[in-house]
């Protein structure tokens, strides 16, 4: 069984064309996929800058967050030095209070034995007593 040669042609031309057929759909094939990976290359950048800048946003956020808090912490820092002075302040003025009053009980005593002493010295002397 001899195929004649035109016969082969052909059957070799058809074969030829169908495999160009698949070729040309395999071709189409990886041109689709290619547009759909590029796609989602493009899909992937986009979220990448957005998530560099929300990262970035948040990096800002959290320094303002940070230098506001210094803020506050400084201003809680020297309130509280502040009191600390004045505890210190009344803490003194206390002292020199307690120090007065137990001055003043002092003298209070010492004018109540000398009036005592001149009140015995009055009734010891009798002329005095008697003038008087």
């Amino acid at each position: 069984m001899v195929v004649p040669l035109k016969q082969q042609l052909q059957n070799a031309k058809e074969e030829l064309k169908k495999q160009a057929e698949e070729h040309e759909d395999e071709k189409e094939a990886l041109r689709s996929e290619i547009k759909q990976l590029k796609g989602l290359k493009e899909q992937n950048e986009e979220k990448l800058m957005n998530l560099e800048k929300e990262l970035n946003d948040t990096k800002a956020s959290y320094i303002a967050l940070l230098e506001e808090q210094k803020k506050e912490n400084a201003n809680f820092t020297q309130a509280l030095q502040k009191e600390e002075e004045e505890k210190a302040s009344l803490l003194k003025t206390l002292k020199e209070q307690e120090d007065m009053e137990k001055r003043l009980e002092e003298l209070t005593s010492i004018i109540n034995e000398l009036e005592l002493e001149s009140e015995e010295r009055k009734r010891s002397c009798w002329p005095f007593r008697f003038f008087s």
